[in-house]
């Protein structure tokens, strides 16, 4: 299974990714990522209603991509990603529902997706 994984991971990079700038701070990475989206159910107890929300996007990327000088990361909430389409740069800031965290990881540690929000023009 981790061998499967580890060719999809290769074979998304190599087909359908995308570059991309990931920062915190000061740093950044170019990374090549697949892009995609992930609902979200949110539960509102006092109405009794359920609510699905979108991110944004969705980066995915190998987690050995995300990394600064060397030293892989962990997406953090605030982080952003810069995303060049069409000639436009456009910024996503890492984030998610409440209660969620703004990644998740595989099994086998081999690929990350960040969970993001649109945040204008960059």
């Amino acid at each position: 299974m981790q061998q499967g994984l580890a060719w999809l991971a290769d074979q998304l990079k190599r087909n359908a990714g995308q570059q991309v700038t990931y920062q915190r701070g000061g740093q950044s990475v170019v990374a090549t990522a697949t892009l995609g989206q992930t609902a979200f159910r949110l539960e509102d107890l006092v109405r009794g209603a359920t609510k699905l929300e979108h991110s944004a996007a969705d980066f995915a990327f190998t987690a050995a991509d995300l990394a600064f000088g060397g030293v892989t990361v962990v997406p953090e909430r605030g982080d952003v990603v810069l995303w060049t389409f069409a000639g436009v740069t456009r910024r996503f800031e890492v984030g998610s529902v409440p209660g969620e965290r703004p990644w998740k990881l595989d099994a086998y540690g081999i690929m990350v997706t960040v969970h993001t929000k649109y945040a204008g023009n960059a």
